[in-house]
């Protein structure tokens, strides 16, 4: 910035400096004159409280000065701007010749010179729907890809999560930020990316299609699809240990991507059909892990629900 001005301030302020410690000096001076003068009797006791009181406004006058000399020494320091770290200038809002004003003396705030970051580390924001935030939690590994790296994954960590949900087209969503390293400088602010989040992972293990799950409300459809009685039915989901309201020994976060509930399978043994109670764990929302009541190789189908056939009927 311009320093002759500020130069000029502060050439001012120490002039007036030097003069005023000149005045307390001859103000002190007059002073020890004074109280001699009154020893004698020779001055009034009131032209010597003049006296006491012209020396103590030439000491305020001098601090004063003091205070204004720093003041535009600081003034004149600020017209070389430093940044506070290396980065990289995102935005550049002036130009060589602009007026500016200073957040010193202007009480609307100064004016904004440039923007910068430090590339070396970015942060995503995304927003994940409601009825997925119960999954994740910070510190959580995710996944980000760029349109402009297609094929390439940046590994990030989830920051925070944000206390306060934004509703965007009737749709109530969390604010996520993720933090990631950045050393190539290939992600920069403003891009759009895709995270991907690995909530839980289940390798080796027994699966079936979620259509394939039965509950409460399906058994009288599936008693008509397969041809028996719906009263027989329920013996039998009876009989085959149905729990109306199985307990979750899980923790919350391996809960939130399960599936909690009591179903049920219709599955094909010995050339017969027949119900078995299933206890399920981690779905996709695709396939759902089968934690017991099946066995690798066990046939199971796949049959309308009761509502889509109500549906259907309406």
């Amino acid at each position: 910035i311009d320093p002759r001005i500020p130069r000029n301030r502060l050439d001012q302020a120490l002039a007036q400096q030097n003069a005023a410690r000149a005045k307390l000096a001859n103000a002190r001076s007059q002073l020890e004159r004074g109280e001699k003068l009154l020893k004698n009797a020779w001055i009034n006791p009131a032209d010597y409280d003049k006296l006491v009181l012209d020396a103590a406004t030439a000491e305020s006058e001098v601090v004063a000065a003091k205070v204004a000399v720093e003041n535009a020494r600081i003034a004149l320091e600020d017209t070389d701007v430093r940044a506070p770290v290396a980065g990289t200038i995102l935005n550049k809002r002036v130009e060589r010749g602009q007026v500016i004003s200073s957040p010193t003396t202007d009480v609307g705030g100064g004016t904004l010179l440039m923007t910068m970051a430090d590339l070396d580390e970015v942060r995503v924001r995304t927003r994940v729907d409601e009825t997925d935030i119960g999954k994740l939690v910070p510190g959580m590994e995710a996944r980000i890809s760029v349109a402009s790296f297609p094929g390439k994954r940046f590994a990030g960590t989830i920051e925070k999560i944000e206390p306060q949900a934004t509703v965007e087209q009737n749709v109530t969503l969390f604010p996520v930020l993720i933090s990631l390293p950045n050393a190539e400088h290939l992600l920069r602010p403003g891009m759009n990316v895709e995270a991907r989040f690995e909530v839980t992972r289940r390798d080796d293990v027994l699966t079936v299609p979620i259509t394939a799950l039965r509950t409460e409300r399906d058994v009288a459809t599936t008693a008509g699809i397969i041809g028996v009685e719906e009263g027989a039915l329920r013996q039998q989901l009876t009989a085959a240990g149905l729990e109306e309201e199985p307990r979750d020994r899980r923790s919350a976060r391996e809960s939130a991507s399960s599936l909690r509930g009591s179903f049920w399978v219709v599955a094909q043994r010995q050339d017969a059909l027949q119900p078995v109670a299933v206890e399920t764990g981690v779905t996709d929302l695709d396939r759902v892990e089968v934690i017991g009541g099946l066995v690798e190789g066990d046939v199971v189908l796949v049959l309308p629900s009761s509502s889509l056939l109500e549906t259907q009927e309406r």
